[in-house]
């Protein structure tokens, strides 16, 4: 179950924050052959390695106060806050700002990375000396610390902004698998709209912003990311809790996914649509339950992003289509990507909008 995934996700980076913690201790009071140091490092390594196989990739990385692993901000308990604290003390005495794992690691690349840490404390120039003793190893990555003040707004925007284009690219390429009948794991879609969610919750005006970013060359695309902000933002203002936030976020994301059935030379037509035309358009909806439900592994988000992408041109007086024989209520995750979506259509220059 994706709600699974999720916590086991959560709960191993929570994990792997501890246990560094614990290295990044132990190291300071005993030599790297030490049993303790040992042991912690053979932790942290069967840590990283589960989540890499989750993830192909892992980046740990400092942003201000919080820590991120795979741009998902890390959420603690109170128990965990004196590990945390330390951890980020220890990360800004090296100058540190990121620990990416871009393969699984062995107990060699482990030690390796603890002892080129362990000898830059003393250094005047911590970070690098870091980086120089890990020139041989392939397998880990570091970054620098970045340290976010007011007057690094445009460093804020420009990472907004990449978020932004990177969830453009990601929905490019998921409903391009989709549209090649490959199947498709919401896991990653997950991952990154937690992502959106965190920047609705901190960067509310600067995420809205970039919907105002529209590509007549990938209408499409933009406009599933656009609904899938403006309906966090919506979702926000509501009240919802963080995971029914990532919930509706995704179910928006695939709102239009029925579209990708729709033959290119109606959906990107420079001119207006015939009422022969119309009648395709109009069958996206009833495609796009057909290819949620195509997905892999059936549950309940999958079962309401069906929901949502089959009702969210039915209107809330159900006037829009398709039509019921039996009149329903549209369902609230409708109900808001309905708005949202014709919000983003309203202020998009579409070659087939009335």
């Amino acid at each position: 179950m994706e709600h699974k995934v999720c916590i086991d996700f959560n709960s191993k980076a929570t994990a792997l924050i501890n246990k560094l913690a614990v290295l990044f201790r132990t190291v300071q009071l005993y030599d790297i052959h030490n049993v303790a140091v040992i042991s912690s490092i053979k932790n942290i390594m069967a840590i990283t390695n589960e989540l890499v196989e989750m993830e192909n990739e892992v980046e740990l990385e400092l942003r201000g106060d919080y820590f991120y692993l795979n741009d998902n901000r890390i959420n603690y308990s109170i128990k965990f806050l004196a590990n945390f604290d330390n951890l980020t003390k220890e990360f800004r005495k090296l100058e540190l700002g990121s620990i990416t794992f871009l393969k699984k690691v062995s107990v060699a690349d482990m030690k390796q990375l603890t002892e080129s840490i362990t000898s830059s404390y003393s250094s005047e120039d911590p970070y690098n000396s870091i980086v120089e003793k890990m020139t041989s190893t392939e397998s880990i990555m570091l970054g620098k610390i970045m340290e976010f003040t007011e007057d690094d707004s445009l460093d804020i925007r420009e990472t907004v902004k990449k978020k932004y284009f990177s969830a453009v690219s990601f929905t490019r390429g998921i409903m391009n698998q989709i549209k090649s009948s490959e199947k498709v794991n919401l896991k990653k879609s997950k991952r990154m709209v937690a992502s959106l969610v965190e920047h609705v919750i901190e960067e509310e005006q600067l995420i809205l912003g970039m919907t105002a970013i529209k590509d007549f060359d990938e209408y499409t695309f933009h406009h599933s990311v656009n609904v899938s902000i403006l309906s966090i933002a919506l979702g926000q203002r509501l009240g919802f809790s963080k995971k029914t936030l990532v919930d509706l976020g995704i179910v928006a994301l695939f709102h239009d996914i029925g579209k990708m059935n729709v033959p290119g030379e109606i959906l990107n037509k420079p001119f207006h649509l015939t009422n022969d035309e119309w009648k395709i358009m109009h069958m996206h909806p009833v495609w796009g339950i057909r290819s949620v439900l195509k997905m892999r592994g059936l549950d309940d988000l999958t079962i309401q992003a069906a929901i949502t992408a089959f009702e969210h041109h039915m209107n809330y007086d159900l006037r829009g289509y398709p039509k019921m024989r039996n009149p329903i209520h549209q369902d609230l995750f409708s109900r808001i990507v309905s708005i949202s979506d014709h919000f983003d259509a309203m202020t998009s220059s579409r070659v087939y909008s009335r």
